[in-house]
């Protein structure tokens, strides 16, 4: 997405994303798509490594998962700001809890607390 402004006194880039593109929403779901679908390959990718893996991740042919990729971590694509993670156990809620919370960091997404449930054993996700 090209967004700059020239001006005499220089070139201007926006650091957030501005009100009023089209395209804002794709945009924001397919950074979250990849960094969830990111959140197991570069963590694959660093434990085999040793070393910091700093290559971008984008997995998504045409908005939809290249089929030689393994499925999201979280057994489920996010929709906009609306992340659900199952899990069997309460031991195994905490770790995916934990890993994505390490990698929305690592992504610079923010997660707001007052808006979000955790340890439901049911919850109603996208209205269902």
């Amino acid at each position: 997405m090209i967004s700059a402004v020239i001006a005499p006194s220089g070139l201007y880039e926006w650091l957030r994303m501005p009100f009023g593109l089209n395209n804002v929403q794709q945009i924001y779901q397919r950074m979250v798509d990849n960094a969830l679908y990111g959140y197991l390959t570069i963590g694959e990718q660093r434990r085999s490594s040793g070393r910091e893996v700093s290559q971008p991740v984008d997995v998504f042919t045409h908005g939809e998962p290249d089929p030689h990729r393994k499925p999201s971590v979280l057994g489920r694509r996010s929709y906009i700001d609306d992340i659900l993670i199952p899990a069997a156990s309460w031991t195994s809620l905490h770790q995916k809890v934990n890993r994505l919370l390490e990698f929305c960091d690592q992504w610079n997404l923010s997660i707001s607390l007052p808006k979000s449930v955790w340890g439901r054993s049911k919850d109603k996700y996208l209205g269902h």
